[in-house]
């Protein structure tokens, strides 16, 4: 594939996680209008409200479709270099969270590191797996339940830890592959 072709699908693919950031935003702020924070609706603004969620729930369901075929198409990504705070994504990724969470009833138990916790990567591609980890383990997970988060970090090693009580992986899904270690400083 050559370089230009690369470099517009890897636009249009952080184009895509753009859209999709402010699309979770959206199904947040419409969750808190449907649990009544702005006040009470009514029966119509109800059905008007839960239209424009299933729209909200399409187009992000499109979008993660469409980053996947476009992902998969691309073998020799481009990485952008930059020191990145691995707690103020794992933050920013849970406040765009908090309309499902509540909808959910799910409680976020995060231990937060006491010091920052910066690496050097691609900002927006770290952002991504974490929103896609965090955003599944929210949607299968069970409701009621609690989310545990841990970041810690050595000399030599950053762990992050994300644990729900859902559904789980099939086995059929699983590879028994470790997944791959990520080392920085």
């Amino acid at each position: 594939m050559e370089q230009h072709e690369r470099e517009k699908i890897e636009n249009f693919v952080l184009l895509s996680h753009d859209l999709k950031t402010n699309l979770t935003a959206s199904k947040w702020l419409l969750g808190m209008i449907e649990s009544g924070d702005f006040g009470p609706l009514t029966h119509s603004q109800k059905e008007a409200l839960n239209k424009v969620q299933e729209a909200n729930d399409r187009m992000l369901i499109l979008i993660n479709e469409t980053l996947f075929m476009f992902r998969s198409g691309v073998t020799n990504q481009t990485y952008k270099f930059s020191p990145c705070d691995i707690h103020a994504i794992i933050s920013e990724t849970l406040e765009h969270l908090q309309g499902e969470l509540r909808k959910k009833n799910i409680t976020i138990d995060y231990t937060q590191p006491t010091t920052p916790i910066i690496i050097e990567a691609d900002e927006e591609k770290i952002r991504i797996v974490f929103q896609n980890i965090i955003d599944n383990a929210v949607k299968y997970g069970d409701i009621e339940s609690t989310i545990t988060i841990a970041l810690n970090h050595s000399k030599e090693y950053i762990t992050c830890t994300i644990t729900n009580k859902g559904i789980g992986i099939p086995e059929a899904e699983k590879d028994g592959k470790t997944p791959p270690i990520v080392t920085g400083k």
